[in-house]
């Protein structure tokens, strides 16, 4: 069994065609397609030739984290909001990779990008206020919670 909080070395890279047909498995039910994207923009089951389209943002970058054998373990986007600052959004793990450290090295990965490509100091993201697992890895990163632009559903956190 793997050892918790410890991954393999892996490679971040854009995502392509056939990953959309394995994130779309991923989200079995509409609570994870409304968790993972927003209730307005998924409707399950999801048909993977349209997840491109139906996830499309302006200036949004679509990522996936693969793990030492190159199997997909994580999907994510990402999108400059304003000058000098990156908004990490949609971030899922495979439900069988979930709790091996996977989210933590995805999140390091697109925090040390988004550094490097743009220069940006700041890093952004949203999170459902439930989901403490999530809230916990944030903080542990560095990310804190800004109330201000938070809602009562979701926390907005940053991270410089």
């Amino acid at each position: 069994m793997p050892e918790r909080n410890r991954v393999q070395p892996a490679e971040l890279r854009p995502a392509t065609a056939a990953d959309y047909a394995v994130l779309a498995g991923w989200v079995d039910n509409q609570a994870v397609a409304d968790l993972f994207a927003g209730a307005a923009y998924l409707h399950w089951p999801l048909m993977p030739e349209s997840l491109p389209q139906a996830l499309a943002m302006p200036q949004r970058q679509d990522w996936v984290l693969c793990d030492a054998r190159g199997q997909m373990v994580t999907f994510d986007q990402h999108w400059h909001r304003c000058a000098g600052s990156v908004h990490i959004g949609r971030l899922i793990v495979d439900p069988a990779k979930r709790g091996q450290g996977f989210g933590r090295c995805l999140c390091q990965a697109l925090m040390t990008q988004a550094r490097a490509d743009s220069g940006c100091r700041r890093v952004t993201l949203r999170v459902f206020r439930h989901n403490s697992v999530a809230v916990a890895l944030y903080r542990s990163l560095g990310f804190v919670a800004d109330e201000t632009a938070s809602s009562a559903d979701l926390l907005l956190m940053a991270a410089t």
